[in-house]
């Protein structure tokens, strides 16, 4: 089978992220290759980088304007041989060097790096948080409004309004009350709409449909579910398996998934 591509891939199409990786790590080596990296300091210990790259979006670190200002030419020199774009819009700097290539975030001012909204000093905010909120409300409100029957209201309220949090648990910094909150905003949509009484259980909405009861997934259970999956997935790292544990690991799962 053959293809004609007159003017590159379109986005969307399942080769295009890997033919980016190929060009963008090339970028990502000169750049470590090449310039100062800076010290980030996390939690528990400290990363030295002066850029952090997923997929096509690119944020550059330095300590001082001029180290800046050199990687930058250096990554839109690079991106221009490849043939990408900057889009100003979606860019955003706290330096003053390039306000015609990005927006300058100063003061109060946010913008958003892979969807995650953060300040000038790229510290996550809390308008993230109130976003999903938002989104998952919004989601909710007009699932109510269809004519969906019951089995199929919830099941869309699943996967299309309550799943909209997956991306966000692990990444920004929630307490186990922000979660339960989400449930309680998507019992207080339910009530409004009459989909659901407010003298009934709230525990009956989460119950499995083959315990005939509604089958709404709780947000809060779900990030419990997930950060405790992630968690097992970082000691796996730190603690790699042998071959008879995946292997038995395996068996496990297979018996589950038959039984």
């Amino acid at each position: 089978m053959s293809k004609k591509i007159e003017n590159g891939i379109l986005q969307g199409d399942s080769l295009s992220p890997l033919l980016i990786l190929l060009c963008m790590d090339s970028l990502s080596r000169k750049l470590n290759e090449k310039y100062t990296k800076v010290t980030v300091q996390t939690d528990a210990e400290s990363h030295s980088t002066n850029h952090l790259l997923f997929i096509d979006d690119l944020k550059l670190l330095a300590k001082d304007s001029s180290t800046l200002s050199a990687i930058t030419d250096e990554a839109k020199e690079f991106l221009k041989v490849i043939g990408l774009e900057i889009n100003k819009e979606k860019s955003a700097t706290n330096d003053t060097c390039y306000e015609d290539t990005a927006t300058r975030v100063e003061g109060f001012g946010v913008y958003k790096y892979l969807g995650i909204i953060e300040d000038s000093r790229g510290i996550q905010t809390r308008s993230s948080f109130e976003e999903v909120q938002s989104k998952l409300i919004a989601r909710v409100e007009r699932l109510c409004h269809t004519r969906l029957n019951a089995k199929n209201l919830f099941s869309a309220i699943n996967q299309h309004a309550i799943s909209s949090i997956n991306y966000h648990i692990g990444v920004l910094r929630l307490e186990p009350t922000d979660f339960s909150k989400l449930d309680d905003v998507v019992r207080a949509v339910l009530v409004k709409n009459k989909i659901h009484l407010r003298p009934g259980c709230k525990e009956h909405l989460s119950l499995l449909r083959t315990e005939l009861e509604r089958g709404l997934h709780s947000v809060e259970l779900r990030s419990e579910h997930m950060l405790l999956q992630f968690l097992d997935f970082l000691k796996n790292i730190t603690n790699p398996q042998t071959e008879e544990q995946k292997s038995q690991r395996l068996r496990n799962i297979v018996k589950l998934i038959n039984h």
